[in-house]
This record gives structure tokens, C-alpha cells and sequence, in this order.
């Protein structure tokens, strides 16, 4: 259609819009039209918009903001299949920032009033990549939350790659006593180096609420394996990256309540592994926590457990594990997050080797603001281990187990709303009994979401 065409049918919607019985005709460029459909649709008159726009489109079929224009439209008008359809169009045709950004957020809208509220906050993701200006971007990541809040179903995603020196948990040291006799341990034994990587989808879905509480459906599922250096497989060539692979999954039912006195949350989950491809385990599970706020940002939450792991692969090996634990969580003067924790766990199993108690102490400390565009953040952990017996020593086995991470993650680096974090992880750990003598140095890298 030439420009002509184009101004006589935005003169023509003039007349309609303005509702007036006499009106003088007027010439409007391209821009023009463009504007007076912007203030069209906000003045209510959705259908004149929706003509506008369809005058733009059918004037150049690659215009995306005419297109944005019709999808917003046609989304006011409840014609939503049709409004997704013109803003994946204008997505398609964008050709800066700015226009993907109103592309995205229209594909969005049309989105989640049909209830695919997870898709549509993918498309706030792309809105929050691509806005134009902080203010652009500060309303994206609030429509983001408000999408959020909305939607039953909330997911997490992870994914991890770990270079280390001990990837199978094996001993540091070759050599063995054995009640006085040297044994020298084989190559699969010892620490192999290679590549741990992780992938794993956990999330809820909320089944019900009422006014002080929800129940939701919970999931998780997660796999690990490792890809064993060259060095790891001339020292133990009969070693095989897939008799390394863990996999596990998990269902249960977890129920939130609010009281006078704090949070309330309760959950029971069933779950099952495999190790080498091989059923490993099965456990059932049921915990209590209470969160408990303390004043000045800080939060109390203390909980309890107790799980069942029946083991497939050797039955005299199956455990019952009963655990408490206290968590503090405050904020610092310059808005510093602080966590400490103490764990106690008692696990009973007619297998020796497994059967003890154990205290975990942490302490975890994250930046509230990034420096050269990296936050910082710091996580060590102790824990002592206590077998009153041991196939290996008349006197039991004691462990003492030292864990410090440091993570940085690169906020320049986002995309989607997620950034790369890099890990620096030590591990060690010191027992009587020299075969659980180990220790594990690793650099890893991670994603994580910042929103």
C-alpha cells in the first residue's frame, strides 16, 4: 500500500476514534499513526488500535513495533492465541534491543493470561536481557516477580563442571595397615583426576492453599558422573567414567503453615538411586522445620528428621538416620548475608562401617554488593564423625572432614537473568583409619540465576 493509502486510512480512523459527528480531515505520516494507535489502546479504544496496526503491518509486513502494537491490541480484546502470534512475529523481526524488549514483553502478557505462566517467565527473562534503559529493566523483573508469584509450579535448574584431582572419593595415601599388615591399595582405590559435572531439575507445584497455609508437590532429580583423565586411566585401567554416574530421584508432599510464632514446614519424600548404572537405594523420609524471626533481619530455623535408606545392592547396609539441625541467618552493617549451622545426625545400621554420629558445624558469608562486577562469596564447614567400630581398628574410627568454598559469581556475564559462577572447593579428610584418608581439590563452574 503507498504512503497515500496509509494516511487516508489513518485519517479515516481518526474520524472514527475522535466519535465526532463532523471532523476535519487530517494528513498523518507513519510515526503519526503509529502514535495515535499508542494512545488509542490507552484511552480504551482497543478495536481502532487494532486497525491501526493492521494498517501498518499491511503497509510494511516487517514493521515490528506495528506488530507489537497489534498483539497488545489483540491481547485487550482477549484474542489471545492471536496476540501471542503477532509479538513471536515482531520477536522475530526485531532488530535492536528496544524492540525485542517490547516483543518480549508482549509475548509474555498473551502468555501468562492463557496459564503458561513458566513459558512466559522465559520471555520477562529475554525482556530483562534486552531492556533499553534500568527503568525498562526494573519493570521487566517486576512483571518477572509478579508472573512468579502467580504461577504453581516453580523449577530450578543446575548445572556444574568440576575439574578435580579426586573425582571418586578414593585415599590419598597407597599404602594400608591392616591390623599391623601393609597392604598397598589398587589404582581405583586411590584419587583418580578428571571432570565431575552435574545436572539436575528440583522444584514444587502448589496443590492448594488456604489463608495460613500451602501444600505443594515436590520433585528432584539430578545426575553426576566423571570423565577420568589420562593419568586416572593408566592408573587404574580397569576404571570406567560409568561406574561412576549417581543418579537419583525424588517425589514428596511438603506443606507450609504460618503460626504466631513462625513458619512452619513439613515434608515427606520418597526417593530412589542408582550407582553404575545399578539400583543403588530406596528412602522415605519425613522432616519438620520451624523458621522463627529474630529481629533486625535475622531468622531462626531449627529442624528435625528421619529418613529410611533401604539398600538394594547389600541389605545389611540399610540405615535409619535421625537428624536435628539449627541454622541462623543475618544480615550484616553493610548488608553482608551471614548463615551459621549446627547438624547433629545419628545413623543406625547393622552394617559397622556405617553405622555413627556425626556434628557438622558451618559458616557461610556473601557480599551484598559486587566489586568489578564479581560477588563474592565464602562457605567452610567441619565435621566430626564418631564409628564406635570398624573392621580396620579395635579402637573404632574417628573423621574429622574440613570443607572450604569460594565462589565468585560474574554478574557482567548474565544472560537470561543467569550467571556463571566459579568455584574454588577443598575438601579433606583426616581419620584414624589411613583408607578414609582423603582429600579433593577442584575448581568448578556453575550457573546460577540472580532473580
Amino acid at each position: 500500500m503507498s504512503q497515500v493509502l496509509g494516511r487516508a486510512v489513518a485519517v479515516a480512523l481518526l474520524v472514527l476514534a475522535a466519535g465526532m459527528a463532523e471532523a476535519k480531515p487530517a494528513v498523518l505520516t507513519v510515526p503519526e499513526m503509529r502514535a495515535f494507535g499508542v494512545e488509542a489502546l490507552a484511552k480504551g479504544y482497543a478495536g481502532q488500535a487494532l486497525e491501526v496496526a493492521e494498517a501498518l503491518v499491511l503497509r510494511d509486513v516487517k514493521d515490528s513495533s506495528a506488530l507489537v502494537l497489534k498483539a497488545q491490541a489483540l491481547r485487550v480484546l482477549h484474542r489471545l492465541p492471536d496476540s501471542e502470534a503477532a509479538a513471536r512475529q515482531a520477536w522475530r523481526l526485531a532488530a535492536d534491543g528496544g524492540a525485542r524488549y517490547l516483543a518480549a514483553t508482549s509475548v509474555a502478557q498473551a502468555l501468562s493470561l492463557q496459564g503458561h505462566r513458566t513459558l512466559a517467565q522465559y520471555w520477562l527473562r529475554q525482556a530483562v536481557q534486552n531492556a533499553p534503559s534500568g527503568v525498562a529493566q526494573a519493570q521487566a523483573l517486576q512483571d518477572f516477580n509478579y508472573v512468579r508469584a502467580q504461577n504453581p509450579l516453580s523449577l530450578h535448574v543446575s548445572a556444574s563442571l568440576r575439574p578435580s584431582d579426586n573425582v571418586n572419593g578414593g585415599a590419598r595415601d597407597p599404602l594400608f595397615d591392616f591390623h599391623g599388615i601393609p597392604f598397598i591399595l589398587s589404582g581405583d582405590a586411590l584419587a583418580l583426576s578428571g571432570l565431575a559435572y552435574g545436572l539436575g531439575v528440583d522444584g514444587r507445584y502448589k496443590l492448594g492453599e488456604t489463608a495460613a497455609a500451602e501444600t505443594f508437590l515436590t520433585f528432584d532429580a539430578s545426575q553426576q558422573g566423571v570423565v577420568l583423565s589420562e593419568a586416572a586411566r593408566v592408573q587404574a585401567p580397569q576404571a570406567r567414567n560409568g561406574a561412576y554416574a549417581l543418579s537419583h530421584l525424588e517425589a514428596g508432599v511438603q506443606r507450609k503453615a504460618a503460626l504466631a510464632f513462625g513458619e512452619v514446614t513439613t515434608d515427606f519424600v520418597a526417593g530412589h538411586t542408582w550407582y553404575g548404572g545399578q539400583d543403588l537405594s530406596s528412602s522415605l523420609g519425613a522432616s519438620v522445620e520451624l523458621g522463627h524471626p529474630l529481629g533486625r533481619g535475622a531468622t531462626g530455623t531449627f529442624g528435625a528428621s528421619l529418613t529410611r535408606q533401604i539398600r538394594l545392592d547389600r541389605p545389611v547396609s540399610s540405615s535409619t538416620e535421625a537428624e536435628a539441625s539449627a541454622r541462623l541467618q543475618a544480615a550484616g552493617a553493610r548488608g553482608d548475608q551471614w548463615q551459621g549451622s549446627l547438624t547433629l545426625s545419628r545413623v543406625v545400621s547393622e552394617d559397622i562401617g556405617i553405622d555413627h554420629a556425626e556434628a557438622t558445624l558451618g559458616l557461610g558469608w556473601r557480599a551484598s554488593h559486587p566489586v568489578g562486577g564479581v560477588t563474592l562469596g565464602v562457605n567452610v564447614s567441619v565435621r566430626g564423625a564418631d564409628y564406635a567400630a570398624s573392621p580396620y581398628t579395635a579402637t573404632g574410627r574417628q573423621d574429622l572432614h574440613w570443607q572450604a568454598s569460594v565462589q565468585a559469581t560474574v554478574n557482567k556475564m548474565t544472560y537470561l537473568g543467569f550467571a556463571p559462577v566459579l568455584s574454588l572447593d577443598l575438601a579433606r579428610n583426616d581419620s584414624n583409619v589411613a583408607l578414609y584418608d582423603t582429600q579433593t581439590f577442584g575448581l568448578s563452574l556453575s550457573v546460577a540465576s540472580r532473580f
